[in-house]
């Protein structure tokens, strides 16, 4: 058994490392959504000349992350600590889950899991996000705590798991629920298919869970008591929350099409739909806020175009390139699993990672819809 898991741990580490030295050679890497450049240059210090651990906004990593990594910034400036880090998680994600394919003894589930990771893997080394980095390891960490409740054996190991479970928190809370809720169908499983005997790791199910609650409302704590510390950032996260309920959302959509009714101009319009929002006294807290407050009773109609156009920067980069091929390809796959998921309930693995797969080429979207949810 522990050659088997030692052959098992040895074919999934060099495949992942071959391909990413492929993929890194053919493509190279570069930052592909402004988010990611934005955060990744505080950080380092590249705005202020000192790495900065505040990057807390709507929808961007916590604190403790910033902390985590400004510090690494701080002890050795040369490295890009942050895309390194994105990678690593993303392939501890693929990791567990080509561990978890071997041991299904399935060839179709082995032979998917390196298909879908190398072409998961060919859009995120030229572009990585920290969004598909939290979504896939949120994902991959539920569905290796199902399996450890389905076979009803709790390894020393999956105090390790639940840890990074927890770590996929701080580096986007949204990527973590959606994460969470796309490998829910697994776990969902494993547990009523072990209701008679989930007894017998009862107390290891309850204690790790508990354990990462701890973990995440000590970050809570500790943001709560930094924003009471500081009013100035207290006022920016005020500032930045209503910037964010407006972006993309059914407020921009209302003031876009009238917006001498919300008290703004066609030239405040424009600088705000393309993130010219510096000045403080155009684009003050107040005025976000009346514009929210004003359009709460107002019908919009936010349809997929609507979405499409606002998130055209985004998607329409040529960092991101061939990303709708790719899309229908991983889409293609989905419907294939999705079909042979019903007859055979072991077939649900197989499909639940291609479920991720679907979510995390689309998932700025579904992240803002959680967000704002």
């Amino acid at each position: 058994m522990l050659r088997t898991n030692l052959k098992f741990n040895f074919l999934v580490i060099s495949y992942l490392i071959v391909i990413s030295v492929i993929i890194f050679s053919i493509t190279g890497q570069i930052y592909g959504v402004n988010d990611d450049v934005i955060i990744q240059n505080w950080l380092s210090g590249f705005y202020t000349g000192k790495p900065e651990f505040m990057i807390r906004g709507s929808a961007t990593p916590k604190m403790l992350f910033g902390i985590i990594v400004s510090n690494l910034y701080s002890l050795v400036p040369q490295v890009n600590w942050f895309s390194i880090i994105l990678l690593c998680l993303t392939l501890i994600g693929w990791y567990i889950l080509g561990i978890l394919s071997f041991k299904t003894k399935n060839f179709f589930a082995i032979v998917s899991f390196a298909i879908i990771s190398f072409l998961h893997l060919l859009w995120f080394i030229p572009s990585p996000t920290y969004t598909a980095s939290a979504v896939l390891l949120s994902f991959s960490t539920v569905i290796h705590i199902a399996y450890s409740i389905k076979i009803q054996k709790f390894h020393k190991s999956l105090f390790i798991v639940f840890l990074l479970y927890s770590l996929t928190y701080f580096v986007r809370p949204e990527s973590f629920l959606l994460g969470t809720v796309t490998g829910g169908t697994f776990l969902i499983y494993s547990l009523l298919s072990t209701r008679n005997t989930f007894k017998n790791t009862l107390k290891e199910t309850y204690m790790s869970a508990l354990f990462c609650l701890a973990i995440i409302g000590g970050d809570h704590a500790f943001e709560k008591y930094f924003y009471l510390e500081n009013n100035d950032w207290a006022t920016y996260q005020q500032w930045e929350s209503a910037r964010y309920k407006i972006q993309a959302n059914a407020p921009e959509k209302a003031v876009s099409e009238n917006p001498s009714n919300y008290a703004w101009t066609e030239a405040e319009v424009q600088l705000f739909k393309t993130y010219n929002y510096i000045d403080a006294d155009k684009f003050s807290v107040e005025k976000f806020e009346k514009l929210i407050k004003d359009t709460e009773n107002t019908k919009v109609n936010i349809n997929s175009d609507f979405f499409i156009k606002s998130h055209q920067k985004i998607f329409d980069s040529d960092v991101n390139w061939e990303w709708t091929k790719i899309i229908s390809l991983i889409t293609l796959f989905y419907a294939i699993f999705l079909l042979l998921s019903f007859p055979k309930p072991v077939s649900i693995f197989t499909f639940n990672y291609c479920n991720l797969l679907y979510f995390i080429f689309d998932n700025d979207i579904c992240s803002r819809f959680l967000a704002t949810a």
